[in-house]
């Protein structure tokens, strides 16, 4: 088989980046991240390599064509030797993972000025907060007039090994609200707020939330895409009753090398049951096939549009009655 580099290069409209022969189209967006501007294409030889400069995942770029199903720009026809290719692709590779052997230990951040303690709230207990969530993530807010965008947000610490190394804010206002508020900013009728707002600079992939929840009497983790996903499968499913299963969380619907490492310090965990949401399909695949090669994993597969966070006790309790591994999860959902 033989990739037509020129073809992908034309037909996904990449450019030149850098002095490395890196090319990127800053559209497209990372199959494994979804984020946009920093994914390159790399040719070597007659094939290729992707990579994602946010959250460091690689591939071939014969893998990357089948995601997007774009396998037309494979010549399957023309018979090639590919021993020097692949040894050029797989030192590339061995020279980024012996770089990322080892997990960067992350600095304590910041924290916005003047913040007050949340100890009670009607709207936490209302997503299912509990003493537990108020202990870990400490929920506060700001008036400071020196952090005007933070207004009317709730401010949540995110811990790791007992350090505070990122903060999450959302905002208190409707999601009717921030709709209107979108629309009338397109319209240049007022200024875009945003629902969400996290500490600048931080590296996300090298963080899993409610990895201080973590015992060592724990052997299970569930895996959820964010905060109040975790939330909703504690208290609906009640883990704080056992240390057994812990419910951890990534910043989006992908696991990262840094992530997976930071479950494999932990030798007490056998399991993990991967629980994104409703229309991650390829998301899911890729990352319960990677989680297995160093855990038993399952994979929990909603049947609604809500995610874990809003999930009624029943329709929770079906997808974990209904668990699949990773490969009958892929070969279901070619």
């Amino acid at each position: 088989m033989r990739i037509d580099f020129d073809k992908v290069r034309e037909e996904l409209k990449l450019r030149s980046f850098g002095q490395k022969g890196w090319l990127y189209n800053k559209k497209i967006p990372c199959p494994f991240c979804g984020r946009e501007g920093k994914f390159g294409f790399l040719q070597v030889g007659d094939s290729g390599l992707i990579n994602c400069f946010f959250c460091s995942e690689k591939t071939s770029l014969y893998n990357y064509l089948k995601l997007i199903n774009r396998i037309d720009l494979v010549n399957k026809e023309v018979e090639v030797s590919f021993s020097y290719k692949m040894k050029s692709i797989r030192e590339i590779k061995e020279e980024a993972d012996e770089e990322n052997s080892t997990i960067k230990e992350l600095e304590e951040i910041k924290l916005p000025h003047k913040i007050i303690y949340i100890e009670e709230d009607e709207y936490l207990d209302g997503r299912g907060f509990l003493k537990e969530h108020y202990d870990l993530f400490e929920p506060c807010f700001t008036q400071s007039i020196l952090e005007r965008k933070l207004h009317n947000y709730i401010i949540f610490k995110i811990k790791q090994e007992g350090k505070v190394v990122s903060w999450l804010a959302r905002s208190r206002y409707s999601y009717e609200w921030h709709k209107e508020n979108l629309e009338k900013s397109k319209k240049n009728e007022c200024k875009l707020t945003l629902r969400y707002r996290n500490s600048d600079g931080t590296e996300f992939n090298k963080i899993l939330g409610g990895y201080d929840d973590i015992t060592d009497n724990t052997t299970t983790i569930i895996l959820v895409e964010g905060l109040f996903d975790k939330v909703g499968v504690d208290s609906k499913m009640m883990l704080y009753l056992t240390e057994e299963i812990r419910c951890c969380f990534t910043f989006g619907n992908n696991i990262s090398d840094d992530q997976i490492k930071l479950l494999k310090k932990k030798s007490n965990i056998k399991n993990v049951i991967l629980f994104y949401d409703y229309g991650t399909i390829s998301q899911s695949k890729s990352s319960s096939l990677r989680l297995s090669k160093n855990f038993d994993t399952l994979v929990g597969v909603p049947e609604t549009e809500e995610d874990a966070g809003s999930m009624n006790f029943d329709d929770m309790e079906k997808v974990f009655n209904n668990l699949k591994t990773p490969m009958e999860f892929y070969l279901n959902n070619l």
